[in-house]
């Protein structure tokens, strides 16, 4: 904590911290490389720095693109030359792929250029020599590439109306699937319960040993996720068990739980398990569920609603009008008026125009783009007008679709 506390403080001191909405991405490597001319970089001096893909364009990069970092002690202006796109070489360099940025420290500053030299090709062995590599790589002077510093705001209107869906983990705690019962059944408005368990848990949830449970049906609730996620369409959604009763979250002493005998037992072990696994005590299971009021912000549930994949190389988005259906984090959700303004949204984000504008903001993993999130409205689109003849042939074109 202290450590985070002067990172961010000594970031803020030379206007390199972009805010909170990327404080989770903010990025050491920019504040090293003004540190290090600070205290070290003549007037004159040059600088060539090995820094992330990111530092070229996203938003936690904008302050350091500047140039100008004006510490009251000791003020630090840099020249920037035409850095070097290196995302292209394969084998990937690094885990996530890398840039060169140059430039030499002046009396005044001058920002990043708005384009890059993109290298590319495919080199056998990483730690070559020049003159191995040197005739399978090539060079694209002044590549055009999406450097400008984005926005501090959404361009698009419909930002402020999308959200991210709720964190509900460990799935094991919540995704279930129905479990064997006898022949006299469980009762009207209830049903048995088991976790549906998948290969994709990880430790120590994946060696946890949950029985089945009988629960009221009002607390099962359908979740669309990434995994049932199609352009224009949704597959058939997980089953979760939440503590949401219509009219809010129960806590763990709620007296209402006593209304419900056997949801009150479930939750009351998934608490136990979660209290005797979790891997900090900073939250409880409600409030790991409910983060950011992503699960209660949700309800009451809109007529019209519009998601679309959080992360992934291509976007995809699809209507949604099941008013039970709640949505995982791995998706955003937004509420539309109406069916066709539901439709346009999707006609957008589902087109490879869309797609492929987006791609330029994407962080970048190994190998593909990474990330959507808000990125999706860094792109401008109106608001859908329901009298204008190409919004509405955008409707017709998603409700064929």
């Amino acid at each position: 904590a202290p450590m985070q506390e002067s990172f961010r403080q000594m970031s803020q001191d030379r206007k390199l911290w972009a805010g909170s909405a990327v404080a989770t991405h903010q990025d050491l490597s920019s504040l090293f490389l003004v540190r290090a001319s600070e205290l070290y970089l003549k007037q004159g001096g040059r600088i060539g720095f090995v820094m992330p893909f990111a530092a070229l364009s996203r938003r936690q990069f904008a302050g350091f693109r500047t140039g100008n970092y004006p510490l009251a002690t000791n003020p630090t202006k840099i020249t920037f030359d035409t850095p070097w796109d290196l995302h292209k070489i394969k084998p990937s360099i690094f885990p996530v792929p890398p840039c060169v940025i140059f430039g030499r420290r002046s009396m005044t500053a001058t920002p990043m250029p708005k384009i890059a030299d993109e290298w590319s090709g495919r080199v056998t062995h990483h730690n070559a020599s020049w003159d191995s590599v040197a005739s399978s790589l090539s060079v694209t002077a002044a590549s055009r590439v999406e450097l400008s510093t984005l926005a501090t705001r959404e361009i698009s209107p419909y930002g402020q109306h999308f959200s991210q869906g709720a964190t509900i983990v460990p799935r094991v705690l919540f995704v279930v699937i129905d479990a064997p019962v006898s022949p006299l059944g469980v009762g009207a408005g209830r049903r048995a319960l088991q976790p549906r368990r998948s290969a994709n848990e990880k430790m120590p949830w994946k060696e946890i040993e949950l029985h089945p449970s009988v629960v009221e049906t009002r607390f099962i609730f359908p979740m669309h996720l990434g995994e049932t996620l199609l352009p224009f369409r949704l597959l058939a959604p997980l089953e979760v068990v939440l503590p949401w009763d219509g009219e809010g979250l129960l806590e763990l002493d709620s007296d209402a739980l006593d209304y419900y005998p056997g949801f009150g037992a479930w939750w009351k072990r998934a608490n136990d398990v979660w209290k005797a696994n979790r891997s900090s005590d900073r939250l409880s299971l409600l409030e790991r569920i409910d983060y950011q009021k992503n699960l209660s912000n949700q309800f009451p549930i809109a007529e019209h609603r519009v998601v679309y994949n959080a992360s992934g190389m291509y976007l995809a988005a699809s209507r949604i009008e099941d008013r039970s259906v709640v949505i995982d984090n791995s998706l955003y959700w937004g509420a539309t008026g109406t069916a066709n303004e539901a439709r346009y949204l999707t006609a957008i984000m589902n087109s490879d125009a869309f797609t492929l504008t987006l791609r330029p903001l994407q962080s970048r993993g190994e190998h593909n783009p990474r990330h959507f999130h808000k990125l999706v409205f860094e792109v401008p689109f109106p608001t859908f007008n329901p009298s204008d003849l190409v919004h509405q042939q955008l409707a017709e074109a998603a409700s064929r679709a």
